[in-house]
């Protein structure tokens, strides 16, 4: 079942969520229960920033990722984010690396997403999901964490040659462990061309009218 946000009628009642008894991201650094036991995280974000996603929407898009980010994630968790755009290459926002999400550090990240600059061109997911399973499995410490992919995108996967079928990537996903969560925003989005990436496609798949509704997704849930 796919849940839809924005304009569209909501089909899915979702109850918040809480991890170890309290909501992600709820409170300042130092509130935790005093048995509570840090998650340890790998979140890399995908972000499409193909032709067809306008200026005005991908600044909708990104602003809406940090502002979900920040009420989202605790910092008093182990937290490694990353962050890629992609289009007719994988990576245009620079260096993808994992980068340590704390107190300190926060602030800088998700002003550092709301700052990134769109490319243009195709819709080349499959670049951007083989990046972060290479980077997975450069990381001699991430098999012991729980290892997640976010991906918004607009539309199908597509190159230069044509339409992109991602669907091979499935067992590579899958067999690691990744759990990819998808959102699909806009008219040119069809989930079957992303079904198969999710383990759990009742919970993992969202879809938006609109860019700006990013902001209004229930992130504390989605990233649970």
């Amino acid at each position: 079942m796919i849940r839809r946000y924005g304009s569209i009628v909501v089909t899915v009642l979702t109850a918040l969520m809480v991890f170890a008894g309290c909501e992600l991201g709820a409170g300042p650094a130092g509130t935790d229960p005093p048995d509570y036991v840090p998650r340890e995280l790998d979140l890399s974000v995908l972000i499409d920033g193909s032709g067809s996603v306008t200026d005005p929407q991908f600044e909708d898009m990104t602003d809406g990722i940090a502002s979900g980010l920040r009420s989202a994630l605790n910092v008093d968790d182990s937290i490694r984010l990353a962050v890629n755009v992609f289009a007719d290459a994988s990576n245009h926002g620079g260096s993808f690396a994992l980068q340590s999400y704390t107190s300190a550090t926060s602030d800088g990240l998700l002003d550092a997403i709301r700052a990134l600059m769109k490319p243009t061109g195709w819709t080349r997911v499959d670049l951007a999901l083989n990046d972060v399973i290479a980077a997975y499995d450069g990381d001699a410490g991430a098999s012991s964490r729980e290892q997640v992919i976010l991906l918004l995108v607009d539309g199908r996967p597509f190159g230069t040659s044509g339409p992109i079928d991602i669907c091979p990537l499935e067992n590579d996903l899958k067999s690691r462990g990744i759990r990819v969560i998808v959102v699909g925003i806009g008219d040119g989005y069809s989930s079957i061309y992303y079904s198969c990436l999710p383990s759990d496609t009742d919970g993992d798949m969202y879809e938006l009218t609109a860019f700006a509704d990013v902001a209004t997704l229930p992130w504390s849930t989605i990233l649970d």
